[in-house]
């Protein structure tokens, strides 16, 4: 399997790269950051999968020209935003491409998915809000792997097992970093009153 990883932060790139080279399966891997080297990759192999950090102009650019040159070309867009190429035209899009959005940051779990081909887009038919909620989740897990987190959709909360101050000041500053206004009930519910 050949793969192509775009993303202007060498440590993100370098990190993603490391992630993949844990399955055992055979992979040559490609890092470029920036637009030049990518389109040149691009052009002189066929990549089965790429990873194309969405979060900037150059990732976008990138993006855009790929899907014009193939538009089955299996695109993975890691994004910290709603934002994605089809303007949220969900059923188009799964429809015409073959790509898919994961929210930052992407984890060990996902990988596999995407590997063993049974990833599903993050940012199918979700809002800005329901991005972040995601996105606020995934951080936490990522930050703290063995804590129960829910959120409750319907009456917009996060639920969880009693929870350590130390995840509750880490999700505080989440909400701050992400303009949600929440209200703490108890150490267990944290209500979403606006994202």
């Amino acid at each position: 399997m050949r793969i192509l990883i775009y993303d202007n932060n060498i440590n993100d790139l370098n990190k993603l790269a490391s992630m993949i080279k844990i399955f055992p399966i055979e992979t040559i891997i490609d890092k470029v950051s920036d637009y030049t080297d990518c389109m040149q990759m691009y052009d002189k192999h066929n990549y089965e999968k790429l990873f194309i950090d969405y979060t900037d102009d150059i990732g976008k650019k990138i993006a855009d020209e790929i899907i014009k040159i193939n538009p089955k070309q299996r695109i993975f867009l890691i994004n910290d935003n709603c934002d994605c190429m089809s303007n949220k035209d969900c059923i188009t899009c799964r429809q015409s491409f073959n790509k898919e959005t994961i929210i930052k940051p992407l984890n060990q779990q996902q990988l596999s998915q995407i590997i063993s081909k049974n990833f599903k887009c993050e940012s199918f038919k979700k809002t800005q809000p329901e991005f972040t909620i995601e996105k606020i989740k995934k951080s936490v897990y990522k930050e703290f792997p063995y804590f129960k987190l829910h959120f409750d959709k319907k009456r917009q909360m996060f639920l969880s097992e009693p929870m350590p101050i130390s995840i509750l000041v880490y999700m505080v500053e989440l909400f701050k970093e992400h303009n949600v206004e929440y209200e703490v009930q108890d150490t267990e519910r944290i209500k979403i009153l606006s994202t």
